[in-house]
Formats: structure tokens, C-alpha cells, sequence
């Protein structure tokens, strides 16, 4: 991505970083690899999301990356591309909370979770 953009690789890290933790992506990441495995349809499903949530989380950054301009704070970055997503941001902020206050995390709740995100782009 970083070439893509013709930009660093460490600014390229920073803005994912920053993504990661103000979209809670990690968050979800995370609770989609706890996911239980009983069968191969488990595995495989917990496996499609994960990937989603990592395509999801590239194409945000990638985003937020040709939005950036001369930006040079990743936060600053994410900021000017989340404003321009306001109504979409504050929905996804507030699906995740809901989630994350009830304490259930299985497959259903993660999916739903993701396709708010997916609404981002």
C-alpha cells in the first residue's frame, strides 16, 4: 500500500494503527478468532470473517490514505476521512457498543458487525 501511495511505510503502519483501534477493528478481530471451532463450517466461517475484517481494514486505509493529501498525522487523517463519513462512523460506533455491552459474541452479532463496516466505503 505503501507503494501504491507512494508514501511510508511507517506512516502507512500508523494510519493502520490508527484505524484498527478507532474502528475497534482489533477489537473484532479478536473476537472473531475466539469464535468456538466445533466443525469444519465453524472454522470456515471464522475464517471468512477474519479475512473480511482484514479486506475491510485495507480498504479503509487505503481510503483514508488518498484522502490524506499532505496530512501527516495519521489521527489527523483518519479524522478528515471519518467526517466525511459521519453518520455512517457514529452507526458502526454505536453497533459495536451495543455488542460489546451485551457480551455476545458469536457468529451472528460479528457478521452484523462487520457488514456496518462494510458501509464505511
Amino acid at each position: 500500500m505503501a507503494n501504491v501511495h507512494e508514501i511510508d511505510v511507517e506512516w502507512v503502519g500508523e494510519v493502520f494503527c490508527v484505524i484498527g483501534d478507532r474502528l475497534r477493528l482489533d477489537w473484532l478481530y479478536d473476537r472473531i478468532v475466539d469464535l468456538p471451532r466445533a466443525d469444519r463450517w465453524d472454522a470456515l466461517a471464522r475464517n471468512a470473517l477474519r479475512e473480511d475484517v482484514e479486506a475491510e481494514h485495507r480498504a479503509i486505509a487505503d481510503a483514508v490514505l488518498r484522502g490524506a493529501g499532505a496530512t501527516v498525522d495519521a489521527e489527523a487523517a483518519f479524522d478528515e476521512w471519518a467526517g466525511t463519513q459521519k453518520a455512517a462512523v457514529d452507526r458502526a460506533h454505536v453497533l459495536i457498543q451495543d455488542i460489546t455491552s451485551r457480551a455476545v459474541f458469536d457468529l451472528a452479532t460479528l457478521s452484523v458487525a462487520l457488514r456496518e463496516l462494510r458501509t464505511l466505503l
